[in-house]
């Protein structure tokens, strides 16, 4: 599955993961969110006074949860007044009251009236709001300077957040999963780091704006900000690591950046929510180690953090703190003209990404993995091999579930090393009856049949015939007597071997007795499978374009054991070749290869 990581703010990310959820659904993709959690505007810093600075933020991973909820549950939430609709409102919810006994009473009756939860869930969040309000509940003594909060447009959730995280070593990862819980999602909402700092910027002027809500709102195009930085709640200028603080059994970001296939950086507000993210110590040195395809977002306008400034000034504010060498800066040709200033820039795609403010969600995830697959979607013939890539039977409910998609999403023909019998059986009972025949090329690609005509079997050739002699010597051990099938013509497959790595270095060692002529390898789960020493499926692939009358340059074989297993040699062949790993991989390409359909490369 792949692995796509996006470094974003609260909302400036929305666009991004909407539309990989409208594209690729829940199943296909794992996505991952780094957030920093400076801010302190509005209730969120009510919130952190309240408790002496002594969390974080939690609007931007309430934000942020709240995507990955509406994502995960859209279809149910279009029901009207739904459990989900209804979940998703009180999370959203803003309250304003006169004062904060008017918010308790009234953020108590909203939460006693509530209907939809069980006693579990709606307790707890009654119990999160008293510990909000009240040093001694019982007693009725009210905590201190919470007179002093403006309940003005005031959130209920970040209240829910807050306690949770000051409830539990004030850690507010530990209310991410939490709140994740109740949402029913996944809490794939990350911090950068766990120290509660808030946010400070200079300007030209040297001005210091002393936290987050100003810089959020400086809107100063005659003196810009140009630099933030962090401080503890004793004005302390402070410069934390990444995974500073983390809990010894939580997912690291270094982790998470390590394995990320996709990085994207996504639009926002830079100086408040982006930048402090960047800033982070190793945070350069660790996107410099990444392999990942690294993508950046510019925005379409100018945010009031960065009144005046272009998207080349940006780039290069960006470039002091992380290598930009190898990253991608996606342009929205649409945009303010400020915003689409390239000159300075490196790498960049310019591209409709809709118009308006926000970006086209669904433009702007099929540029980016247009760009991530780059030649292979544009290809006219593909090749596909079937287990492992298109399909798996032995994996689980949700990976058979996406095979079948796979099964009927797919257009070209398959190569596989599985029996004809096999293939019927998987094409017969999970592709659609009225889907376009195909045609297949099995046993390693010598036995051929067309999907609407399986007992209509062909050999590609007679080359590569096994000798008979050679099956009756393999039926003589003890230990494959029954276990020993031709198939074909052309493969001998002894199953079930349950000790196999043992049993494929005997029969290797056997094979030197037939001279130089047969191969043995490990196939499957519990097989071993015998050829000629030049039949695989690098050769029967060049018969099939010879057949075809393909352009070899016009094809691509998409495979899982084109790095390491049976299907190495097809790179020699000249032929382009992309891995995926399992049937998630698989499932991304081809729907974003059937979207871009007729539509030209992106240069």
């Amino acid at each position: 599955m792949y692995n796509v990581l996006i470094f974003c703010g609260g909302t400036g990310g929305a666009a991004l993961q909407t539309g990989i959820n409208q594209i690729f659904g829940q199943n296909s993709l794992k996505v991952d969110v780094v957030i920093n959690a400076y801010d302190n505007g509005k209730s969120t810093g009510a919130c952190r006074k309240l408790f002496d600075y002594t969390i974080l933020g939690p609007s931007d991973l309430r934000k942020n949860q709240l995507i990955q909820y509406k994502n995960r549950y859209s279809e149910e939430m279009k029901v009207k007044d739904s459990y989900h609709e209804k979940l998703y409102e009180l999370f959203r919810l803003r309250i304003t009251a006169d004062d904060y006994i008017d918010y308790y009473h009234k953020g108590k009756n909203i939460l006693q009236n509530v209907n939809f939860l069980d006693s579990e869930k709606k307790n707890y969040l009654i119990q999160l709001l008293e510990f909000f309000f009240f040093e001694n509940k019982e007693k009725e003594v009210w905590r201190a300077g919470v007179d002093e909060i403006s309940f003005i447009d005031f959130s209920l959730s970040n209240i829910f957040y807050t306690s949770c995280a000051v409830l539990n070593e004030n850690k507010l990862s530990f209310a991410g999963n939490k709140m994740a819980g109740i949402l029913g999602i996944e809490n794939n909402v990350h911090l950068i780091s766990h120290i509660p700092l808030t946010l400070s910027a200079h300007t030209e002027s040297g001005e210091i704006i002393d936290d987050e809500a100003k810089i959020v709102s400086w809107n100063n195009e005659d003196n810009k900000i140009v630099s933030v930085f962090l401080k503890d709640k004793n004005g302390n200028e402070v410069i934390p690591s990444v995974d500073e603080g983390s809990l010894p059994d939580e997912e690291k970001v270094r982790d998470l950046v390590c394995k990320a296939d996709m990085i994207i950086f996504s639009s926002g507000t830079q100086w408040s929510s982006l930048i402090p993210t960047y800033m982070h110590k190793n945070f350069k040195e660790l996107i410099a180690s990444s392999n990942a395809m690294k993508y950046l977002v510019m925005n379409n306008i100018e945010d009031k953090d960065m009144l005046g400034v272009s998207s080349d000034d940006i780039y290069g504010i960006i470039e002091k703190y992380f290598d930009l060498t190898d990253v991608k800066v996606l342009l929205n040709q649409n945009a303010n003209p400020l915003m689409r200033k390239k000159e300075q820039i490196v790498n960049w795609i310019y591209t409709d990404l809709g118009k308006g403010c926000i970006h086209d969600s669904e433009k702007l995830v099929d540029t980016i993995f247009m760009d991530f697959f780059k030649e292979n979607l544009y290809v006219n013939n593909v090749i596909y091999d079937l287990d492992g890539t298109l399909w798996n039977g032995r994996g689980s409910k949700l990976e058979i579930g996406v095979g079948i998609e796979n099964l009927n999403l797919f257009e070209g023909i398959i190569l596989s090393g599985n029996s004809c019998e096999h293939i019927q059986s998987v094409l017969l009972k999970h592709r659609n009856k009225n889907s376009r025949a195909i045609q297949v090329f099995c046993d390693y690609g010598n036995t051929v049949f067309f999907s609407n005509c399986p007992t209509d079997i062909e050999n590609l050739c007679d080359q590569y015939q096994v000798e008979e002699e050679l099956i009756d010597e393999l039926n003589k051990f003890p230990k494959y007597r029954g276990k020993v099938n031709l198939r074909g013509g052309v493969v001998i497959t002894i199953k079930p071997l349950y000790e196999r790595e043992s049993e494929l270095a005997f029969i290797r060692e056997y094979l030197l007795n037939w001279g130089d002529r047969y191969r043995a390898y490990a196939a499957g789960f519990t097989s071993i499978d015998i050829m000629r020493k030049n039949y695989n499926k690098a050769a029967m692939i060049n018969k099939i374009v010879k057949l075809m009358n393909w352009d070899r340059h016009d094809i691509v074989f998409v495979g899982n054991e084109l790095n390491e297993g049976s299907e190495m040699e097809i790179k020699k062949t000249g032929i382009r070749t992309y891995n995926v790993r399992d049937v998630f991989e698989c499932n991304v390409f081809l729907k974003i290869r059937n979207r871009i359909s007729g539509k030209e490369a992106v240069n």
